[in-house]
């Protein structure tokens, strides 16, 4: 197959994506280490950002590999899913308290309610 800036890219990408998965780490882990936000790091594995040397040199480090292996090609070339994996454990609340007791002390209201809204925001006195 022809090499082109968009094949290596994405080669790079699943390079990437296959070594922070070998590590053990989120996407999340990973982008607070390198200080970005995990979407800017979610666009370097889908091959859609072009990344600096600088950048590959610093995710190549927060994965514990030398910058070389990044290049090496990855494992698998088989298309990509959109969503989220069915095997990844999505938890954003204390292992201790039920997800729905999470979100209310987050938003200060019931799970899955809505706030009701006053006389005097229904007359637009705010």
């Amino acid at each position: 197959m022809k090499e082109t800036p968009e094949r290596v890219l994405d080669d790079l990408g699943r390079r990437v994506a296959e070594l922070r998965r070998s590590a053990g780490l989120t996407q999340q882990q990973v982008a607070e280490t390198l200080g970005m936000l995990v979407g800017d790091y979610q666009d370097i594995e889908r091959g859609a950002r072009n990344c600096t040397v600088r950048t590959l040199v610093h995710v190549a480090r927060s994965l514990g590999v030398p910058t070389r292996m990044l290049f090496e090609a990855p494992n698998a070339r088989w298309p990509r899913q959109p969503g989220r994996p069915p095997h990844a454990q999505y938890v954003e609340h204390p292992p201790d308290k039920p997800a729905a007791m999470a979100v209310e002390e987050k938003v200060g209201r019931k799970a899955g309610t809505t706030p009701k809204r006053t006389a005097a925001k229904r007359r637009g006195k705010t």
